[in-house]
């Protein structure tokens, strides 16, 4: 229809494209739908789980930060606001900040944190 809101455009190439209406999906996780969850997921785990890959290199801790940012999806669904950017925008934000964290964490071991044994 004429009134539909175009499709995110400056949104950049990795998270533009094809996609399902996330919007309502996480509508429905922040009333506690817990298979919009899972909706969300599988429409957007690749996305999250590549940039995640790509900054930390270990599966292990991709998989992880995927995870993290998924609870912390469901968590904070009820703040997520479209005019900040599009929901794979704010999943790319949120895999940013919880891969750095990870990055971080990593350093502090790395470099000799006193432990308490």
């Amino acid at each position: 229809s004429a009134d539909a809101l175009p499709d995110h455009p400056a949104d950049p190439p990795s998270v533009a494209g094809p996609r399902p209406m996330l919007e309502p999906v996480v509508a429905r996780m922040a009333k506690g739908d817990q298979s919009a969850l899972g909706e969300l997921y599988d429409a957007t785990s690749p996305l999250v789980y590549g940039l995640a890959l790509r900054m930390l290199a270990k599966t292990e801790d991709a998989e992880e930060v995927t995870a993290d940012v998924y609870m912390k999806a469901w968590r904070h669904a009820a703040n997520y606001s479209r005019e900040r950017g599009s929901v794979p925008v704010w999943l790319v934000m949120m895999t940013r900040s919880v891969a750095i964290d990870r990055i971080r964490q990593r350093r502090s071991h790395r470099d000799g944190v006193p432990t308490l044994d």
